[in-house]
């Protein structure tokens, strides 16, 4: 098992593409905290922008405005990739792509009850994100206890970020 995002789905099939891996895969969604039959997840879309200066920026804007709407959606999942934007028709895309699983799992795994913003929007969230991550390899590597590594991450975002 691999906990990852929906991106691994096109570097996978890319993968297979070119001979490099003969791993047949699907998607599931991760064990649930509650009992509820609810899926949740966690995801953050990958954002466009169009720099004040750039030469090109009409052109630019108008890129983004159809890459981020359905036709661009659409087209983006024909390769693979789940885009921000989502409907019947581009999971379709995305599940009509050669290779991919589209079993009920794999489906059922791409349509969350509720997808959580995976990192706050935040001056603060990359340094907290360090913190959390090096407290994180600690407690994997069996330097520190959960309990020791969850103290340790409150008090060093009490002090080093706040």
């Amino acid at each position: 098992m691999v906990p990852m995002g929906t991106w691994l789905a096109a570097r996978l099939l890319q993968m297979k593409a070119e001979g490099k891996n003969d791993v047949d895969w699907g998607m599931a969604p991760l064990p649930q905290a509650a009992s509820d039959g609810k899926t949740v997840t966690f995801g953050s879309p990958t954002a466009f922008a169009v720099n004040k200066k750039a030469r090109n920026s009409e052109a630019a804007k108008k890129f983004v405005r159809w890459a981020s709407g359905p036709k661009g959606a659409a087209a983006i999942a024909k390769v693979g990739v789940v885009p921000s934007y989502t409907d019947d028709a581009v999971m379709k895309n995305f599940f009509g792509v050669k290779g991919m699983p589209s079993d009920d799992l794999s489906k059922t795994a791409m349509s969350p009850d509720t997808v959580k913003l995976e990192m706050p929007v935040s001056p603060k969230s990359s340094d907290i994100d360090q913190i959390l991550k090096e407290e994180h390899e600690l407690v994997m590597s069996g330097e520190k206890s959960i309990d020791k590594g969850i103290e340790e991450m409150e008090s060093r975002v009490k002090s080093e970020v706040e």
